[in-house]
């Protein structure tokens, strides 16, 4: 219970930390992404550049790195630039401390985060639909 009330507020202080650096981003929901892909590694970068404050400044690069837990499961970090922005050693979106099952559904569900992230829709959360519509079960 109490590790669970820990998480909670580690995952609301992430939420509202994207949110804040990302307030004043207006970024285009439609833009077009480079990928770039190695072994663990899942680059985007935007083609376009992200207006803040009437001011143009490059786009920077976000991608992610799947990671295997001492379970054997599987989790996710998410980076822009090289910084780490979340890790997620669990599936989102659902209760307990599951990890993935899979690389696969891993590298699933961090496209998506990362996505959500890129198009500045904040916080990146993931619903359980969202996980069904990957394939991604409790």
């Amino acid at each position: 219970m109490y590790k669970r009330l820990i998480l909670s507020g580690v995952f609301i202080f992430l939420f509202i930390t994207l949110y804040i650096y990302y307030s004043g981003k207006s970024i285009d929901k439609n833009k077009n992404i480079d990928i770039k892909e190695n072994e663990n590694t899942h680059s985007y970068l935007e083609k376009d550049t992200v207006t803040r404050d009437n001011k143009n400044e490059e786009a920077k690069p976000v991608h992610f790195s799947i990671f295997q837990n001492a379970d054997g499961s599987y989790g996710y970090d998410i980076y822009i630039e090289e910084k780490r922005i979340i890790s997620q050693p669990v599936i989102p979106g659902l209760m307990g401390n599951k990890g993935f099952l899979n690389k696969a559904e891993a590298e699933k569900v961090a496209a998506v985060v990362m996505q959500k992230i890129i198009r500045n829709e904040m916080p990146p959360s993931i619903s359980k639909e969202e996980l069904e519509k990957l394939g991604i079960k409790e």
